[in-house]
């Protein structure tokens, strides 16, 4: 594109106002980029906790507001990040009478740093991937 000289707004100006142009639709674009990254994360993760949830027997009901039409975040026993709430974190069930086999799953969650499954009738080992957990 050509800059044509305006009523003393020179050449270098003109171009200094493209660049930042491109500059901000750069920037824009890696924006929309990460967002849906991480909103593609808290999806899998979303879905892992489903699948926990139809693996436990869980007699109170304690997560039956795991649903994908609400916050994961905002599910009973769950943290997400601080940072925008694009990752679980965090997973507290303890005292919740849950019980069955500690579900695979949960291996799935790779961005979890604290699990709490105390104070329930789990049966089985422990897999393997969860055992480097706090």
């Amino acid at each position: 594109q050509l800059c044509v000289l305006v009523d003393g707004f020179g050449l270098m100006d003109c171009c200094r106002l493209r660049l930042l142009g491109s500059w901000i639709m750069l920037i824009a674009i890696i924006s929309l980029t990460i967002q849906q990254s991480h909103a593609q994360s808290l999806s899998r993760d979303t879905s892992y906790l489903i699948q926990v949830k139809e693996q436990v027997r869980d007699p109170m009901g304690r997560l039956n507001g795991w649903a994908r039409h609400t916050s994961t975040c905002n599910w009973t026993g769950v943290g997400c990040d601080e940072h925008g709430a694009t990752r679980v974190v965090s997973l507290n069930l303890s005292g919740m009478n849950l019980s069955g086999s500690i579900p695979l799953a949960m291996t799935q969650l790779d961005a979890l740093r604290d699990l709490d499954l105390s104070s329930n009738g789990f049966t089985g080992s422990i897999p393997e991937l969860l055992s480097n957990l706090t």
